[in-house]
């Protein structure tokens, strides 16, 4: 796959959103409820970003992002489908590469209960995509169906 990470016209951003989680008492809140994305995406490419003003140096893991297909939950009389669930860092940027399909998905985020707040960003992907490995097989195949047509040529000149 060859992909153009590096431009940012290639990136169009397609949700963000900063949460706080509630206060019970003055030492203690409520988990910060599933981040629900509210918007249709097209594209297997995204890259997600989570954030938290409040978080310790020390904590890496930011909560797990969940592909969802509505398509197939409609179809099948129920709530929305989980397709994937992806593992999410805190404060970089996580790259995902869903397989493809054609059907539009919704991601939610969950983050982890000691979160007091968070900032959630996504971005897709729209630059061009070449499947290098496709494009290979394809040149494989016509050049092997070149040399096996001249060997049928060969053959059926034999003898002549």
């Amino acid at each position: 796959m060859n992909l153009e990470l590096n431009k940012s016209e290639n990136w169009v951003q397609v949700f963000s959103k900063t949460v706080t989680a509630i206060k019970v008492t003055d030492t203690r809140h409520a988990p910060i409820p599933q981040i629900k994305a509210e918007v249709d995406i097209d594209c297997r490419i995204l890259a997600i970003q989570i954030t938290s003003s409040t978080a310790k140096d020390t904590w890496n893991f930011a909560g797990y992002l969940s592909q969802l297909n509505a398509s197939i939950s409609n179809a099948l009389g129920t709530n929305s489908q989980t397709v994937a669930k992806r593992k999410l860092w805190l404060n970089q940027i996580n790259l995902l590469i869903f397989p493809k399909h054609t059907l539009n998905y919704r991601i939610n985020f969950t983050v982890p209960d000691w979160f007091e707040d968070a900032t959630v960003k996504a971005w897709k992907y729209v630059g061009v995509e070449n499947d290098v490995t496709n494009d290979l097989l394809l040149k494989i195949r016509q050049e092997e169906l070149q040399r096996i047509e001249s060997k049928v040529d060969d053959i059926s000149n034999y003898g002549r």
